[in-house]
């Protein structure tokens, strides 16, 4: 059960860090970018996003563009206020986003767990 625990965290830490090097890259080279393929920048939201139409790879690329503003920005502001005109499954899904942020930080700290109880006494 530990293992599982611990590649589950793995796992998450893993979704972290590539929404964090998607992220930069959105900020620093698709800033100036208004088109990315059949996805464009929706210009004038509040949160800046991709909206992409067209074949399935399009729609995925669009999907990862917009990790980062799920996992950073979307999932903690509907956990905090959540609203009821939200829908279930909404709520559901942002709620196991919030769950991959947890145990994404949570595998650091495992680690300096580990290190810390395997370091000698004395």
């Amino acid at each position: 059960m530990g293992r599982l625990f611990r590649g589950l965290c793995l796992v998450c830490f893993y979704v972290l860090l590539a929404a964090l090097v998607i992220a930069v890259l959105d900020a620093t080279l698709l800033s100036n970018v208004n088109a990315f393929g059949s996805c464009e920048r929706m210009q004038g939201h509040a949160p800046p996003g991709f909206y992409c139409t067209g074949p399935l790879l399009d729609q995925v690329a669009g999907f990862l563009l917009n990790l980062p503003l799920l996992l950073f920005v979307y999932a903690p502001l509907i956990t905090l206020f959540p609203s009821p005109s939200d829908p279930r499954s909404a709520l559901l899904l942002m709620y196991a986003v919030d769950g991959v942020i947890v145990l994404g930080i949570v595998y650091p700290v495992l680690l300096l767990l580990q290190r810390w109880r395997a370091r000698p006494k004395g």
